[in-house]
């Protein structure tokens, strides 16, 4: 047993912060009950680190498939009202299964799943179901593990995909990905389409038809999800000059391919007016974020960069206060001399772009009044002007 850790969705972490986080684990994982086991959990490092399982060695350990809703799960012991046998033997009805030492099921009640069972019932690997056909479902599977989360590498499955590999374990896998780039609108406060793309992965490889652009050169690499973050992660183009984009699967179209929303990242290209000059220009560029700051009587025009930080100015380009950031809504300036100011703005807007940081969703909420925090009273506001490839 470990120390009591916040209930963190791995695939809502980077691979940055999952890697020996023990504050990731599996939904609805067993909640510890003694803080003051924290120094035995401190003796055991390796079982405060999430571990994982390759897909292929999954379905080499699975004996059965069913779809099932979770009836009880108490003591390591679960009842399944299995709906449908997909893969082995077994007939519709309630079924009582088992976890491995250390590896508990704990899948919350009424919850309907794809089970993965080893021999003699060993519930070990699920995905859980939506009210959607299971044939036009993206299934995410996940393992268990007691003192974290337990990673299926790469974790993203279809029907049609899991019974071809049943079918033939030795085949290489091809996935399809299809769908829109997607932008902010011109106002920022919602999504519009662009231009459609095809991604084709297999093993190593990967190909993406659809972008318009030719002045990308170079390779093409693609990395699928373990859980975490987005369904599938792609870069095009070379060192000097290229386009990383998230991939995040909502579903699996007639074909068999995934349904899947295509986000360019990096550079933090949010619309299409700035994709499409990035696209025509001949070296590579960055976005930067021009904003108006008003602080009382004072303007001052903040340059955030390509990353949400940034240099105030004054009216003549002097750099008078430096240093500044914005995080969770908060500026803080610093004056120099050891003044600082904080200036808490209003509600940041929903995440709608993943190239978004806190403080770029706040500034595309269109103007926001604050109060200082910390420093004279004054009044301040802010807007974004314009947005500049440089």
């Amino acid at each position: 047993m470990g120390a009591r850790s916040k209930n963190v969705r791995c695939r809502d972490m980077r691979p940055a912060e999952i890697r020996g986080a023990p504050a990731c684990v599996q939904p609805g994982m067993k909640q510890l009950l003694a803080p003051a086991l924290v120094v035995l959990a401190s003796a055991l490092p390796a079982q405060a680190k999430p571990i994982s399982t390759p897909l292929s060695e999954v379905l080499e350990r699975t004996q059965t498939i069913v779809v099932a809703e979770v009836l009880a799960n108490e003591s390591g012991v679960a009842k399944l009202r299995v709906e449908q046998v997909l893969w082995g033997s077994g007939v519709p009805g309630e079924w009582q299964v088992k976890g491995r030492p250390g590896r508990t099921p704990f899948v919350a009640a009424k919850q309907r799943v794809l089970a993965f069972l080893e021999q003699g019932r060993v519930w070990t690997f699920y995905a859980p179901l939506t009210a959607a056909p299971l044939e036009r479902q993206s299934l995410r599977l996940e393992g268990f593990y007691d003192y974290n989360a337990h990673l299926v590498r790469p974790n993203l499955l279809s029907l049609p995909e899991l019974k071809r590999r049943l079918a033939d374990p030795k085949a290489t896998s091809e996935r399809r990905f299809r769908g829109p780039l997607r932008f902010l609108n011109a106002s920022g406060t919602a999504l519009e389409d662009g231009p459609r793309l095809d991604l084709v992965v297999q093993g190593k490889r990967a190909e993406v038809r659809g972008l318009d652009t030719a002045a990308l050169t170079g390779e093409t690499g693609a990395r699928l999800s373990w859980g975490f973050g987005a369904d599938v992660e792609l870069s095009v183009g070379s060192k000097e000059r290229y386009l990383s984009f998230e991939a995040r699967v909502s579903g699996v179209a007639r074909d068999g391919s995934y349904e899947t929303a295509f986000y360019v990242t990096r550079p933090a290209l949010i619309t299409r007016a700035l994709y499409d000059e990035w696209c025509q220009g001949a070296a590579s560029a960055s976005p930067h974020f021009l904003v108006e700051v008003r602080v009382g009587a004072e303007r001052r025009e903040l340059d955030l960069g390509p990353h949400g930080l940034g240099t105030l100015h004054d009216d003549r380009g002097e750099r008078t206060i430096q240093g500044t950031s914005f995080e969770e809504g908060e500026f803080v300036l610093r004056l120099g001399g050891g003044r600082e100011l904080r200036w808490r703005a209003g509600a940041a807007k929903q995440q709608l772009h993943p190239a978004l940081g806190e403080g770029l969703r706040a500034l595309l909420a269109g103007p926001r009044a604050g109060k200082l925090i910390d420093g004279p009273p004054a009044e301040a506001s802010y807007r974004l002007v314009r947005v500049e490839l440089r």
